[in-house]
């Protein structure tokens, strides 16, 4: 009974109160809609217009409030008492609200758990033949789960619904203070421009800015400094930790310098030696060059005349033994033949035969002088019969109308007309 008592008075409560606001909230945003739908569109005049409305509006808001402020003093007590009274009637309205709200979410899923339990039992039916399988005690622990379930989960929307409260009036909180806020930026700034100290808030922000962020940047200097230090730190210990490990190596390397050192001037007076000896080397090297140069040429100039005085004595052989053989034919009777002629002979009849051969071209040449001039035109005149006959011929190949005579001149006229040729300078067709 009570619990429909309970449902009974939040359907109440849903018609009679919940639903009408929503229906007239709904008017509402549906009438101002329409209203902004028939209005003519606004131009920057029109917007110009309401922002100054807007400016007037917020002047005279700040001069009420400044009026307020001044005769708050004397009605503090009754404002506070009315106040109070307002902010838990406005509590109980948002906590009716959410109940509200809540009730119809719990429902909704309640519905939604029922109409899966009934799927799933009618699942359950058609594998495994009908029946509820949860029955008896089963049944009653299940409950007994669902219902605490149910209870943390009216718990949990309970401050979810509260921290939703708060969050709304931490948001209209926020709200009333930039406004405030603005609203004394505003009045500062126009101060400051009654005053002439036009901008002085914005720079003295400005300064605090510029204060907290060299504040910032002190502290990041600070760190840097102080990691600097530390990373010195760390290298004077790396530092001294190689000085530990190479002090052994150093002491050991000590006298090996030493050594080092003797062997150094040793090998500095060695090679002083050794570029003496080099240089006194040298000297003698150089004279020795030269002398073996001399000698080589020497020997290069005698062998040249070695083999010239060869050459010179080969061919004096060679006239010696020709000599020989023509004081024997000479001396020898008889023998007219080639093989027994002397050489003498040989040369003198070549020498008769080129005579006669000079002379024979001589005369030779002497008739082609006399005749040049007429050897001369004779070879033009050919030229010229040559030039002819080839345009005869192509002006026999190109006309088709001339005799056999025209085509092909006579055997008796080409005679005469080189027999005409050769007795005089006229040639004759």
């Amino acid at each position: 009974m009570n619990r429909l008592e309970e449902e009974s008075n939040t359907n109440k409560y849903l018609v009679n109160e919940r639903l009408p606001q929503e229906k007239e909230q709904l008017k509402r945003m549906t009438n101002e809609l329409q209203r902004i739908a028939l209005e003519p569109a606004m131009g920057q005049s029109d917007l110009d217009e309401i922002q100054q409305q807007i400016r007037t509006v917020n002047l005279e808001i700040n001069k009420l409030i400044e009026a307020k402020m001044k005769t708050m003093d004397d009605g503090e007590g009754k404002a506070r008492g009315g106040e109070l009274y307002r902010q838990q009637a406005a509590i109980v309205r948002n906590k009716k609200a959410s109940t509200a709200e809540t009730l119809n979410a719990v429902r909704s899923e309640m519905m939604k758990l029922e109409q899966e339990c009934n799927d799933k039992r009618m699942k359950l039916r058609e594998i495994g033949g009908g029946g509820d399988y949860l029955q008896g005690d089963e049944f009653k622990r299940f409950a007994t789960q669902m219902r605490a379930k149910h209870t943390a989960y009216k718990a949990k929307k309970q401050e979810l619904n509260e921290l939703k409260t708060e969050c709304g009036l931490l948001i209209r909180t926020n709200e009333i203070l930039d406004k405030q806020s603005r609203d004394i930026n505003e009045q500062l700034t126009t101060y400051e421009s009654s005053k002439g100290v036009k901008g002085y808030h914005e720079t003295q922000d400005a300064l605090e800015k510029v204060s907290s962020q060299k504040g910032q940047i002190d502290d990041e200097k600070g760190k840097t400094l102080q990691d600097i230090s530390i990373m010195v730190q760390q290298l004077n210990n790396q530092i001294d930790k190689k000085k530990a490990t190479l002090a052994p190596i150093i002491k050991e390397l000590r006298p090996l310098r030493q050594k080092l050192l003797e062997l150094c001037q040793e090998h500095k007076e060695l090679k002083t030696r050794y570029d003496t000896m080099q240089t006194g080397y040298g000297s003698n090297w150089s004279n020795l060059e030269k002398e073996v140069t001399s000698h080589k040429e020497d020997i290069n100039s005698n062998e040249s005349k070695i083999h010239y005085l060869k050459l010179v004595t080969k061919s004096m052989e060679a006239l010696l033994q020709r000599a020989e053989i023509e004081a024997t034919k000479n001396g020898v009777a008889g023998g007219n033949s080639n093989s027994g002629r002397s050489l003498r002979e040989i040369f003198n009849r070549n020498i008769m035969e080129q005579e006669n051969l000079n002379k024979q071209l001589k005369e030779k040449q002497k008739n082609l002088k006399d005749n040049q001039e007429s050897n001369v035109k004779q070879a033009k005149s050919w030229r010229d019969l040559e030039k002819l006959m080839q345009a005869k011929l192509k002006l026999m190949t190109s006309s088709s109308s001339s005799g056999s005579a025209e085509k092909h001149p006579s055997n008796n006229e080409m005679e005469s007309g080189k027999h005409q040729g050769k007795s005089s300078d006229r040639l004759v067709l």
